[in-house]
């Protein structure tokens, strides 16, 4: 989460720029994973919470990243470079590719009414509250921190590609993207708002498909903690057996 983030805030290349996030946003996905594992023994609802979060963060990241690379290639085919340094003022030109770049960007940060924001906000609760007074508070701030490097990052994306002046060379070009790429990022961001609106559906939805998993996975904790408790037993059962009266 740290290193792929504080990499992606120098990139100057937009695809690498993506790449590097991508590591970043891994590390909030993970982070779910292993609070729901550490969780699901002794605070099962936060665990349950945690992992949702890390399923919601899944199906997220494919929708808010795949916007932002084909939001990549549009300013790639209309400028013909990566270089976010060589853009500027491309909302002139593309202004439904800017608008799409602006709402994947506030997705991948946890901008609330987007899609990011849900699934980041039951990571940081499961973090916080699942076991109050612990190291897990400082992933929490560390997550909460990493977002805001990432809104830090993307306003730089947004600032340098999309804002400023428009360079002399592309005052001639054609505006607009093709549609069949418009229609992807547009299509790509509708699903980034309605995600962020509308999460109900899909969090009961993630809870039933982990029920299953959950009730063996709780079982087969039960059963290796009885086993355990057991196992230590067995040395001072022997041994009092052994002693003299």
């Amino acid at each position: 989460m740290v290193i792929g983030t504080l990499r992606a805030l120098g990139e100057h290349d937009c695809k690498r720029l993506l790449a590097q996030s991508s590591i970043g946003q891994m590390g909030y996905i993970l982070l779910g994973l292993g609070l729901g594992l550490v969780f699901l023994d002794y605070n099962p609802v936060f665990g349950v919470i945690a992992l949702i979060g890390c399923l919601y963060h899944i199906l997220n990241h494919a929708c808010f990243k795949s916007l932002l690379f084909f939001n990549t290639g549009s300013l790639l085919f209309r400028t013909g470079t990566r270089n976010l340094d060589r853009m500027g003022g491309m909302i002139k030109l593309m202004p439904i590719t800017a608008g799409c770049a602006i709402i994947g960007s506030l997705s991948i940060a946890g901008i609330p009414p987007f899609n990011g924001f849900v699934s980041k906000w039951l990571l940081y609760q499961s973090a916080i509250l699942g076991k109050p007074a612990s190291i897990l508070y400082l992933y929490a701030v560390i997550a909460i921190f990493m977002s805001t490097v990432t809104l830090a990052y993307f306003m730089k994306y947004l600032g340098t590609a999309y804002l400023g002046t428009l360079p002399e060379r592309f005052q001639n070009s054609p505006a607009g993207s093709p549609k069949s790429m418009e229609i992807v990022q547009i299509l790509l961001a509708a699903a980034c708002l309605v995600l962020g609106i509308f999460p109900a559906a899909i969090i009961l939805l993630l809870l039933r498909i982990l029920q299953p998993a959950l009730g063996t996975a709780s079982a087969a904790l039960t059963q290796a903690r009885s086993a355990l408790c057991h196992g230590r037993a067995s040395p001072l059962v022997r041994t009092e057996r052994q002693s003299p009266p």
